[in-house]
């Protein structure tokens, strides 16, 4: 039966099911909103519009446009603004949730169009199974307004509202309005969802023998039972259960034995999307070891990896010669299903027995064959103009490359003696590569200088991160015809495409989740795929058609790519493994000019019951191409198809319809003789390639863009000692980026300088992490032994108080500042701790330092890293996690506030000293952590800092910083003990992972001891900050920030002041 629940207001229920929107309150939260408007209500693209509320007992609300996107508010609860840009006529909504109930309220923004007087629209037209949708609706001047589905009818009061819907299906609804006889339709579609899928074997795994698979799902329109081998077993639409008699002969007439892999599937699916979910069992209940790899050859002395996929084992060992090298523990039954082990190198041609074993002890065998082989060597590299040539040994292929950019020659056939020809028309460094048969690397690096007029132009640089820079290139006198790597403007699409390409030895990727998996794919070795000027080593490949270049968690639900990680989507969109769907990597033919293609096939992938095949192709210049197989007639319509770089600030998402056989191309097909105009946000290479009929010209240009903290003035020494007097002053500078920084243009002053004076240190070059030390005198007897390479002028360091500043083009990039300083004692900031990029975050001075130079024993490290003082030192520890909500006097915290935006004030049962500070209250956020200083003013779910600085929240205690929803039966909890308060986070789950579960606590000794404890953790970090932030927010010490495997189950963190 289906069946709607409509909740108007403040979710009051009418009809049937139950309000069970995830980050809805727990109880009802009435507020009422007073005012929402927007600054014009009729716009041009593009154009900002102001949107403005005021509210009556609101403690949260957030906002969201007509396609369930949030948006930023600026504001508290009570009152706010946002400004949006549309690019379409959009519906925003706003929600507001309080101490007894919630409202909502929305606006009309049309773009080039007429506002509409009578619309009937979901928002978002798109949920999961069990989650809610928004109908906004007007009838103007309507008397009478009528919401029907296939089932319910329901009458909606006045001519306008907002009206909360939870359809347990897809579900259309028409509005109709009288007298008028105006009319209206909208649709929730419903992404469905497999809740159980379960085989019962009471007789055992036999030929012959019954067996019985049950199910529960949500939201599906079509469910379809099937096994690998023996194809579809049923069709149905509703939950249940299936009877089913294992065969005695299989579909080639050969009789079902003992061993025989049985591989269930049941796809769930709707006009949203689709669901998968997968038992395995094996035939006489006996190990069956599917896959078991390693490479063919391992270089010597260094260490090799063989892994395995089984079904029906409990336990795996590796044994060499009878002698077991590796074995599972009883504990790790995941890991004998699928794992891998590092094992050293064998000293010859080894063969490792790889033992699955079950809880009978019955167990199955295969073996893997592994040789020794030496790391390749480069004997002889030279580089002549037009002319690499190159003698090697123990190599297997070699390659020229340019330094962080693309591969430009390639030699497979005769790796031990040759020569590549190549064009360079500019100042760069290549790289030659050899690599030997286990795809280890040796590289050398020589610096080219082609002499002749750059046809490549960057300016300005240096610059400020945030303007803009100009790049010309001439490119047609070498005979390019198309230039790819730079974000130029997309090329149209192309139709009936030659280029889908037949895979060249592919694998075949697992996933340990067929609906919603993610798979890693390092890319080949000698395979160097650059985004943008940015080298991207690994890949992490979603079912769901898109890519990552960082394990993050990334929801099945598409969305605009402006939203979302670095990221390139084909077809982004709710898709599964079924059947003999699969998803393949490997290498496609070169294009004409040479370039290697990589590519990634999702074949038969399904989507809205469709089974789809497209591609993913990479070249080391930097373009990226997607090619359609066939697309069963979807056109992408409800998918995200595009690339984003949020790095370079570059988005380029396609809204026209796709269709079989099409040709979408990025990063690629710009004019030989143009210009481009970007953002410099970051200093890297700008790297890219000018492609002829037959080859590619690398071109690579240094961009050095900064921002406040690239440059930091990292130590000082205003008062050297009396033997070497002023002569003895110097200041310490350190470049915190990954490239060389020239300093042309970069000025440092004192108080003491002239008016408008100060050194500029023009031609002074700070290597990458580098330091430079200026001074009074280069002479060792004159700046008492003291690193100084660079004699500077008018900045006279004040021994008393002083403070400087260092800027280009009038932006200051940092400044250190004293009030009083000690006779041979340098003043330096302190290294170990994590500073922002404002110019408020710095890290605190070292006082307590003790490492000297020169002959005099000066403390200070002039020319290298300063001493490290922390004002917290932190140790991993055994984890001591403890449940809560179990004791008398156990106090249940923002129990009444919504599960995903909630935060409030806590008063502490003792005093804690922070930083040096007292507080006796705190502020929590269910985002994961608690703040000292200012009260939070919002839950800051969405995005967790990664660097720390002077904006809210500050002083923050970041046990699991993410953005997290507290689960039905999730809690935050307070104790208190002898020594101590507890704050525990228990059972809530991250965004987007819906089976993801963590539960964790932060021990606030009296000491000023704090320790972080975890219980289980199923996401360890990818995208979480795990730190404890100074109250100014100036400096943080950090445990990890958005890194895999900071924190694990069951273990502890301790910072000692």
């Amino acid at each position: 039966m289906r069946s709607t629940s409509f909740f108007i207001g403040q979710c009051a229920l009418l009809v049937l099911a139950a309000c069970t929107d995830v980050a809805r309150p727990r109880t009802p939260l009435p507020a009422r909103i007073t005012h929402f408007i927007a600054s014009s209500t009729e716009t041009k693209p593009g154009v900002p519009v102001q949107l403005s509320f005021t509210t009556v007992d609101a403690t949260a609300v957030w906002l969201i446009d007509d396609h369930g996107n949030e948006l930023a508010i600026e504001g508290d609860a009570s009152a706010g603004r946002a400004t949006v840009s549309p690019e379409r006529s959009t519906f925003y909504v706003l929600n507001a949730v309080g101490p007894d109930g919630g409202d909502a309220a929305f606006v009309q923004v049309s773009v080039q169009e007429l506002p509409r007087d009578v619309y009937l629209l979901a928002v978002p037209d798109e949920v999961e199974a069990g989650h809610s949708a928004q109908l906004i609706w007007s009838a103007a001047g309507a008397d009478e307004v009528t919401l029907k589905t296939a089932t319910t009818q329901l009458r909606l009061p006045g001519a306008r509202g907002v009206l909360t819907v939870t359809p347990t299906r897809s579900e259309r609804y028409e509005l109709s309005a009288g007298p008028a006889g105006y009319s209206a339709a909208t649709e929730v579609r419903v992404r469905p969802k497999l809740l159980t899928f379960t085989l019962d074997a009471p007789n055992g795994l036999t030929a012959g023998t019954p067996v019985t698979l049950r199910w529960t799902s949500r939201g599906a329109q079509q469910l379809v039972l099937r096994e690998t081998t023996f194809g579809r077993l049923t069709e149905v639409s509703d939950d249940g259960a299936f009877d089913w008699t294992v065969p005695t002969t299989l579909p080639n007439g050969a009789p079902v034995q003992t061993g025989v892999p049985l591989r269930f599937e049941l796809l769930a699916s709707s006009n949203a999307g689709t669901d998968v979910r997968n038992v395995t069992a094996v035939v006489g209940d006996v190990p069956l070891i599917e896959r078991v790899t390693a490479p063919a050859a391992a270089t010597s002395g260094g260490h090799f990896t063989l892994s395995w996929n089984t079904l029906n084992a409990s336990k795996v060992a590796i044994e060499l010669d009878g002698q077991r090298l590796f074995e599972t523990q009883t504990s790790e039954r995941a890991r004998a299903e699928a794992g891998s082990v590092s094992l050293p190198s064998p000293a010859g041609e080894t063969n490792y027995t790889l033992i699955a074993s079950n809880d009978r002890d019955v167990s199955a065998r295969s073996v893997v064959t592994v040789r020794p082989t030496p790391i390749a060597t480069i004997d002889a590299f030279t580089v002549t103009p037009s002319l690499v040539q190159w003698r090697t040994t123990n190599a297997q292929r070699v390659q020229l490359r340019v330094a962080n950019g693309p591969t430009i020659a390639v030699n497979d056939t005769t790796p031990a003696q040759g020569s590549f020809t190549f064009r360079v028309a500019s100042a760069q460094a290549l790289v030659l590569e050899a690599i030997n048969a286990a795809g280890d690397i040796t590289s050398s690096t020589k610096r080219f200088e082609p002499g002749t007029a750059p046809v490549v132009q960057l300016s300005p640089s240096p610059t400020i991160v945030g303007n803009t820079i100009t790049l010309n290139w001439a490119l047609a006198s070498l005979g390019v015809t198309d230039v790819a790597g730079l974000p130029t403007p997309r090329p149209p699409k192309l139709a009936n495409s030659p280029h889908f390409a037949n895979l060249t030895d592919p694998t075949t990727l697992l996933f340990a989740d067929r609906a919603d998996g993610t798979a890693e794919l390092p890319l080949p070795a000698g395979f160097h795929f650059m985004l943008l000027g940015v080298e991207r080593p690994k890949l992490w490949v979603s079912v769901n058609g898109f890519v990552t270049f960082e394990n993050v968690a990334v929801s099945n639900v598409n969305r605009p790519l402006v939203d979302t990680p670095a990221m390139l989507a084909p077809y982004w969109d709710d898709l599964a493994l079924s059947g003999s769907s699969r998803v393949l990597a490997g290498f496609g033919p070169p294009l004409p000019s040479g370039e290697r293609r990589y590519v990634i096939q999702w074949d038969k992938v399904v989507g809205a019951g469709d089974e789809l095949t497209f591609q993913l192709q990479l070249t080391e210049s930097g373009a990226v191409t997607f090619v359609y197989g066939d697309m069963s007639g979807q056109t992408g319509s409800a998918a995200t198809i595009g690339v984003h770089d949020p790095l370079q600030g570059v988005s380029q998402e396609v809204t026209t319809p796709i269709a079989s056989n099409d040709e979408l191309r990025f990063f690629s097909g710009a004019a030989p003789d143009a210009s481009f105009q970007f953002i410099a946000r970051t200093s890297r290479l700008v790297t890219f390639v000018g492609r002829t009929a037959t080859e590619v010209i690398p071109f690579v240009v240094p961009l050095v863009a900064l921002d406040r903290g690239s440059l930091r003035i990292t130590e000082a020494m205003p008062s050297p000692e009396a033997s070497v007097s002023f002569g003895g002053q110097w200041v310490e500078l350190h470049n915190t980026m990954n490239v060389d920084v020239e300093l042309s243009g970069v000025k440092l002053r004192s108080n003491s300088s002239n008016p408008d004076g100060g050194f500029v240190a023009d031609g002074v070059v700070i290597p990458a992490k580098g330091y430079v030390v200026l001074g009074a005198s280069t002479d060792p007897v004159e700046n008492g032994g003291a690193n100084v390479t660079v004699v500077m002028s008018d900045v006279p360091l004040d021994p008393g108080a002083d403070t400087l500043r260092l800027s280009l083009l009038q932006t200051e990039l940092d400044s250190l500042s004293w009030t009083t300083s000690i006779v041979g004692r340098s003043i330096q900031q302190s290294s170990g701790v994590l500073v922002g990029g404002d110019l408020a975050s710095r890290a605190p001075l070292c006082t307590r330092g003790v490492r000297t130079f020169g002959p005099d024993g000066a403390i200070g490290t002039p020319g290298a890293e300063n001493e490290a003082c922390p004002p917290y030192v932190m140790s991993r520890i055994a984890g001591a996690y403890v449940e809560l909500g179990t004791q008398t006097g156990d106090v249940e915290l923002l129990s009444t506030v919504n599960s995903y935006r909630g935060f409030g004030d806590v008063q502490l049962p003792a005093p804690f000293t922070y930083f040096g500070q007292a507080f006796d209250t705190l502020s929590l956020s269910l985002s994961g952590f608690v703040s000292f200083g200012s009260p939070l003013l919002q839950a800051h779910e969405v995005m967790n800092d990664v660097r720390p600085d002077t904006t809210a929240p500050n002083g923050v205690v970041a046990p699991f910083w993410d953005r997290l929803i507290r689960n039905f039966s999730g809690h935050v909890w307070l104790r208190r003990t002898p020594n101590r308060t507890i704050i525990s986070w228990q059972d809530f789950r991250a965004w987007g992972l819906s089976a993801s579960n963590v539960s964790f606590q932060v021990h606030l000794f009296d000491s000023g001891v704090i320790e972080f404890h975890y219980g289980a953790m199923t996401v360890t970090g990818p995208s979480a900050t795990v730190w404890l932030e100074a109250p100014s927010g100036g400096h943080a010490v950090s445990a990890g920030v958005n890194t895999e495997g900071t924190i694990a189950s069951n273990s502890g963190i301790r910072f000692t002041p």
